[in-house]
């Protein structure tokens, strides 16, 4: 079971220093990601605010930290930005409007406890999404850096460079990677665009363009609008924004229990999430959802409950009002850079690696997420990823593994093992198959293949050992009796073995067990042979010279050097 936190003094005085430290941490992030989504820098700020609290409220993680995240901040602006001009009146309604929807998915999602959902979407895809999610992030962001503007033309950023802004940029970036070479990882971010602030500060810099004002004292004058006319523009994106704003909280909430030993309430989590983006819809704020980054420095600073997040928000909060003034001081390029590090570290090169290893299934489900993040509409990139992997998994499942295993003299137990990998001697009149995995309707004829290209007039008989077997569904069941009319009628048989108890009663419950004409059933494979090995043909057997089996022994020719056989179960 979870260990129930325990509001302790010595806790709550771990979770303010936890929560002060990255309270000051997430500045530097939340205003990143608010000029990624094309909203106001002070919107960022708010969302690091409310929707932060409200989470570490409602959620069931300890230890995360909500709030706007890159990939999430970006796929807003994909959503949006078709349908408004980024920073208008009706682009801003458009994204609060969003931001509710999105809010209302995921709590439907934890009141109908449908939070395990988000399991049917695989890691990959996400590697793939937030991978093509940084190349879109530092693409945007290029023409800040350059002082060029909105343009996005290679030739017209170079033609409109600003050198002050280039190098300013560019000085943040050496900033962040040297204060992480020094091992200040945590605070690299903030400590870069502070130096680049004050360099552009000492240097008279006033043709590099600023954030602006950052205001929390009041609140926009916006709130969610629900038209009939745009729903169906804004549904789909809403649901993309829900699904992976979920997909992020779940998989960092999961990291953080891991290594602090919470078990994670996946239903309510969806229900903090879901309730954090609705209120935050109206108070202008940013969709949000947990930030790996915020969140493993809040656990690694001694975070022990979720007050540790309500401190992050007070914290954002006081700076804010104390210091309105703040954007002021904060360039554009250097937000760039800023911006453009974390797009780089958004590419998660171990976890591509690893899929890349796993095979080409697994491959071809990171590229297609990949390209269909980068080329085609943000809101699909997701849906089409799981698609995708759905597709690969379907076509693994319809090939279960399937080997021809006999027994080996040289092992103490003498058990069934791979006949091709080891080299081992088979019956030239039975067969003994090893199957792992569903034989269901898309598998049946990969089995029957297998089936057919194991047995025939010369080789009736047919033993599968079927302990690897999850389901057998109608169509596997009807396409093993049919296997087994046919090997009757060249006067064999087909015997399964080693079933799983649901899985042999649901085969008994189709009719096609135990009966005339249908597969037999055994306990496992000792009992199987013994029972089969009787019944070969006399005049093969006193002709053949391989007598594998130890009941070979009383066949006709016998006795001679017999292999054997461990009862319980076969191996590969």
């Amino acid at each position: 079971m979870a260990r129930r936190p325990r509001f302790t003094l010595a806790a709550l005085r771990a979770d303010a220093v936890a929560g002060g430290i990255g309270g000051l941490l997430a500045l530097p992030q939340v205003i990143a990601y608010a000029l990624i989504a094309g909203v106001p820098a002070e919107w960022g700020l708010r969302s690091a605010v409310v929707v932060t609290a409200v989470a570490a409220l409602a959620g069931s993680s300890r230890e995360m930290i909500t709030g706007p995240a890159a990939a999430l901040s970006l796929l807003t602006f994909a959503v949006v930005s078709p349908l408004a001009e980024p920073g208008s009146g009706d682009y801003l309604m458009l994204v609060v409007t969003v931001m509710a929807l999105a809010g209302v998915m995921q709590l439907a999602v934890g009141l109908l406890r449908l939070g395990r959902l988000v399991n049917f979407v695989s890691h990959t895809v996400i590697v793939g999404f937030t991978a093509g999610a940084a190349v879109l992030i530092a693409w945007s962001q290029v023409p800040e850096l350059l002082g060029a503007g909105s343009t996005n033309s290679p030739g017209a950023m170079l033609q409109q460079a600003s050198w002050p802004s280039v190098a300013t940029g560019a000085g943040v970036i050496l900033a962040i990677l040297v204060l992480r070479r020094l091992g200040l990882r945590g605070g690299a971010l903030l400590g870069g665009l502070v130096a680049g602030s004050a360099g552009v500060a000492l240097a008279g810099g006033g043709d590099v363009a600023r954030v602006g004002t950052l205001s929390l004292a009041s609140l926009p004058a916006i709130h969610p609008v629900i038209s009939p006319g745009r729903l169906p523009q804004l549904v789909p994106g809403a649901a993309a924004i829900a699904l992976l704003g979920l997909l992020e909280a779940a998989a960092i909430a999961r990291a953080l229990g891991r290594r602090s030993g919470q078990r994670i309430d996946a239903d309510r989590e969806c229900t903090g999430q879901g309730v954090s983006n609705l209120v935050g819809s109206f108070l202008g704020c940013l969709p949000g959802t947990g930030s790996f980054t915020r969140s493993a420095a809040n656990q690694e600073a001694g975070a022990r409950t979720s007050v540790a997040a309500l401190v992050s928000a007070v914290t954002v909060a006081a700076v804010a009002l104390a210091w309105p003034g703040l954007g002021q001081w904060l360039p554009l390029p250097a937000m760039a850079g800023v911006i453009l590090v974390v797009a780089v570290r958004l590419v998660d090169v171990p976890a591509i690696r690893e899929v890349l290893r796993a095979g080409r299934g697994e491959a071809a489900v990171l590229v297609a997420t990949f390209l269909a993040t980068v080329f085609l509409e943000l809101a699909y990139a997701v849906l089409i990823g799981v698609v995708v992997s759905l597709f690969v998994y379907l076509a693994q499942a319809a090939r279960p593994r399937i080997v021809e295993v006999a027994p080996r003299a040289d092992r103490p137990g003498r058990d069934l093992r791979n006949a091709g990998k080891h080299e081992l001697a088979v019956c030239p009149q039975f067969a003994v198959l090893r199957v792992d995995g569903a034989v269901f309707f898309g598998a049946v004829e990969h089995v029957r293949d297998a089936v057919r290209a194991h047995t025939g007039p010369e080789r009736p008989y047919l033993l599968v050992i079927g302990s690897g077997i999850p389901l057998i569904d109608v169509a596997g069941a009807g396409m093993l009796a049919e296997e087994a009319e046919r090997l009757e009628g060249m006067g064999g048989a087909l015997v399964i073995c080693s079933l799983k108890d649901d899985v042999r009663r649901a085969l008994h419950r189709t009719g096609h067990a135990d009966r005339p004409g249908q597969p037999r059933l055994s306990a496992n494979p000792g009992t199987a042979i013994a029972e089969t090995v009787p019944r070969l043909d006399d005049a093969t057997c006193a002709r053949c010279t391989v007598r594998i089996f130890r009941e070979c022994a009383a066949r006709p020719g016998g006795p001679a050097h017999v292999a054997g056989l461990s009862p319980p179960d076969a191996g590969t």
